[in-house]
């Protein structure tokens, strides 16, 4: 008789979704809580409490909300990186302007963007910012995204022209 190997249950991801608005929170979990690799958490409905839940459960991912009561989106992103440079946090936003954009960029994804500007490809950004080149991508799609631009020189020439970058 032979015993089959026991498995190990794969790790979920943990997120961490922190939106003032209990609708957008509520619908993300149970968009989250549907998927077999993912659980929640922890929800939080202001800044503070994000802070406060990311020391507590130490999320894998969080999905941040910019504006928010006691401490916005960018005062959180900011204490949480303190403790963690490498925490992973999804920006959600609706804002477009150029100030909101910037504070945003500046406290989560100027480090892809200054690398980028230093004429780096993406497999030695990830390397320097120990993420995988997907990740890169990632972050290289949401700066032209954020930025409103389709390449790379533009991105860099957008991000400098806007006082994002010092060149």
């Amino acid at each position: 008789m032979s015993i089959a190997p026991e498995k190990t249950p794969t790790a979920k991801i943990k997120v961490l979704i922190a939106d003032d608005h209990v609708t957008v929170r509520e619908g993300l979990a149970a968009i989250i809580g549907r998927q077999s690799d993912m659980l929640v958490v922890a929800e939080a409905a202001t800044g503070r409490d994000a802070v406060d839940f990311w020391r507590q459960q130490r999320p894998d991912i969080v999905l941040l909300d910019l504006r928010m009561p006691v401490l916005d989106g960018v005062a959180a992103m900011g204490e949480i990186r303190q403790q963690d440079p490498s925490a992973r946090i999804v920006v959600l936003t609706t804002f477009d302007t150029d100030h909101e954009i910037s504070r945003a960029v500046k406290a989560g994804e100027m480090h892809v963007l200054t690398l980028l500007a230093q004429g780096k490809g993406n497999k030695e950004i990830g390397l320097n910012l120990h993420i995988s080149e997907t990740t890169v991508k990632s972050h290289l799609r949401s700066i032209f995204n954020k930025l409103n631009v389709l390449s790379r020189t533009e991105a860099i020439a957008v991000a400098s022209r806007r006082g994002l970058l010092q060149l």
